[in-house]
């Protein structure tokens, strides 16, 4: 046990055992019995394709954009409900991996994603 200093406030943290690092602990320590933390799934009841698919919604934008004839036009960020950088981005991928990049270019003017015929 420390000794207390003259002059020097100590705060002791006195864990009951409720804290979130103490619940943690509890967790991790050997005598836990993993097997209750899983349990048996059929393997035909999976899904073939796990994870994230790639979405359509911006290449369908760009040809959109390209079928529309115009030179230019804003897109609509904020009923995409995303922030503008990222709109932008992901439309520069629509368009590198549909291969437009000669003849669409994406560009990102005081938060407004403009696409624009090349």
């Amino acid at each position: 046990m420390l000794k207390p200093v003259p002059g020097i406030i100590s705060l002791h943290h006195f864990d009951s055992g409720t804290s979130p690092e103490s619940r943690r602990r509890s967790i991790v320590t050997a005598d836990v019995n993993v097997m209750e933390y899983l349990k048996p799934t059929d393997i035909q009841s999976l899904p073939k394709h796990r994870g994230r698919e790639a979405s359509t919604f911006y290449p369908r934008l760009v040809e959109a954009f390209l079928n529309s004839g115009e030179a230019a036009m804003q897109v609509d960020v904020a009923r995409i409900g995303r922030k503008p950088e990222t709109v932008r981005s992901a439309l520069a991928k629509a368009i590198k991996s549909g291969g437009f990049q000669e003849k669409v270019k994406v560009s990102l003017l005081g938060g407004e994603v403009i696409l624009l015929l090349r």
